[in-house]
């Protein structure tokens, strides 16, 4: 998985062309009123050298999208008390 830093997070990249190549796609989410939201785990991403395989970047003939897929299970930790 190629990521920016040890555990960081954030994708090298989630569009990959010629002209450009970086994150843009993101999941955003928010908790409120004393919940966690824990990550368990994300879809991993390919590495560069499968982005550049058919010459130019994406999209190529196993990704049909300039955008990779991106994918998150999370999981909602209710404070003690709450169900």
């Amino acid at each position: 998985v190629a990521r920016k830093g040890q555990g960081a997070g954030e994708p090298l990249f989630t569009n990959y062309r010629d002209i450009f190549n970086g994150t843009i796609d993101y999941i955003f989410f928010r908790c409120d009123r004393g919940n966690r939201i824990e990550v368990r785990r994300c879809l991993g991403m390919i590495a560069e050298e499968e982005a550049m395989r058919e010459g130019g970047g994406l999209p190529s003939s196993r990704h049909p999208s300039d955008h990779l897929p991106i994918a998150t299970d999370l999981a909602m930790l209710l404070p003690p008390g709450r169900s």
